[in-house]
């Protein structure tokens, strides 16, 4: 199977041995993914460098995984190639990975993923990577103008929330009438993004014209224009 495409990252030692391992892996047939020869051989007694997802695997399509490490010569380097911050689906906040270094049970340092920057671990104490999804915690409220703008028949409309907050997200008609109502739940902080096509509460589609959508979250609350051109 040809990995090259997808999200890697490279583990190494001081002395330049290397495992290459694959995260975030969604392959378009998941029956190639589980007949895949991904299984690494059980490590050898007389190896000084390993590195590998637990079960003995160099591929991991979760959102969570542990890589276990044996090594004698520090620092280790961890590479990544590939690699993007994922798209979250419309209601889902934003996120991206990070690797935790691991001592047993005990947290030794955080490192958010990022394509192209090394990471070193220096600590012959670390005996584990736990790679996983965080979400991105905004610092403020803040709405982005819809886009595209103008737009037909969709539009994406994109919000950042810095703590928990009942929020609801209305469109309104150019003489200011509510039309439909998005979102009404609460959410917990970070970065979302809404879809709307271009309809009202009943399901009807609306004319071209001048629209407004409102965000509020909490005390927060913002109001932007948008045009919809049939």
């Amino acid at each position: 199977m040809n990995l090259e495409g997808y999200a890697a990252l490279q583990i190494s030692d001081a002395e330049g041995a290397a495992q290459t391992l694959y995260f975030d892996f969604r392959p378009a047939n998941e029956a190639v993914f589980a007949g895949s020869a991904d299984r690494l051989s059980p490590v050898s007694q007389s190896s000084t460098f390993d590195a590998r997802f637990t079960g003995d695997c160099r591929i991991s399509s979760g959102e969570k995984a542990t890589i276990q490490l044996q090594a004698t010569e520090y620092p280790l380097m961890v590479k990544m190639r590939n690699f993007s911050a994922p798209i979250p689906l419309p209601g889902e906040a934003a996120f991206t990975y990070v690797i935790k270094e691991m001592n047993g049970e005990n947290l030794v340092a955080l490192h958010p993923v990022t394509d192209r920057l090394a990471i070193e671990i220096h600590s012959p104490d670390v005996n584990r990577l736990i790679l996983m999804k965080d979400t991105i915690i905004p610092f403020q409220f803040n709405v982005q103008q819809n886009y595209p703008n103008p737009f037909n028949p969709t539009t994406t409309i994109r919000y950042d929330i810095p703590s928990s907050e009942q929020v609801e997200i209305d469109i309104y008609n150019g003489v200011g009438q509510k039309i439909n109502t998005l979102l009404s739940a609460s959410q917990e902080a970070g970065s979302y993004e809404i879809i709307w096509d271009a309809t009202d509460a009943g399901g009807s589609k609306v004319s071209s014209g001048v629209y407004f959508y409102r965000v509020q979250a909490g005390k927060h609350n913002e109001i932007r224009k948008m045009v919809l051109l049939r």
